[in-house]
């Protein structure tokens, strides 16, 4: 493995539990193409990086 170059590897994470509720709402234009761009930079899905937030939210919170 020392002859490859993996210093551009990022790690990969891996969601297995299963989606099976949904939630829609509404977001202002701006947030939502500033949201797309974030997701895209990171390479996910732009869903994805609006439940990570969520996720990081409720962790930062006192129980």
């Amino acid at each position: 493995m020392t002859r490859y170059d993996v210093s551009h590897f990022r790690p990969m994470h891996f969601e297995f539990e299963k989606k099976t509720a949904r939630v829609n709402m509404r977001l202002p234009e701006p947030l939502l193409r500033a949201v797309k761009a974030k997701a895209q930079t990171r390479g996910i899905p732009y869903q994805r990086l609006i439940r990570e937030a969520i996720e990081r939210a409720l962790e930062d919170e006192p129980s």
